[in-house]
């Protein structure tokens, strides 16, 4: 299988984050198969983080759909709030 890149991810924010984000993959039936933790960066527009692009080799964790994940505490049992975003298809399988 060939390598797939999951990027593109953005939040917006209104203040310092400290959280961390995620991608969880799905397969055709939009079931989750894995969530793969990343890194958040500010950009330069005003209040936006944008997740790192995540290179995906198997097919467990390549699917056919990902999510992004945002959460604004580093315990993910409590977070202060969560945001998800849409499914998105993936590419280049």
């Amino acid at each position: 299988m060939d390598e797939v890149t999951i990027s593109g991810c953005r939040f917006k924010f209104h203040e310092d984050l400290n959280g961390f984000a995620s991608y969880a993959v799905y397969n055709s039936n939009r079931s989750e198969l894995t969530t793969v933790q990343t890194t958040l960066t500010k950009t330069g527009e005003v209040d936006t983080y944008q997740f790192s692009a995540l290179i995906l080799t198997s097919y467990m964790t390549a699917g056919t759909y990902f999510k992004c994940k945002l959460f604004n505490s580093e315990s993910m049992p409590s977070p202060v709030f969560s945001d998800y975003s849409e499914f998105v298809p993936l590419s280049g399988k």
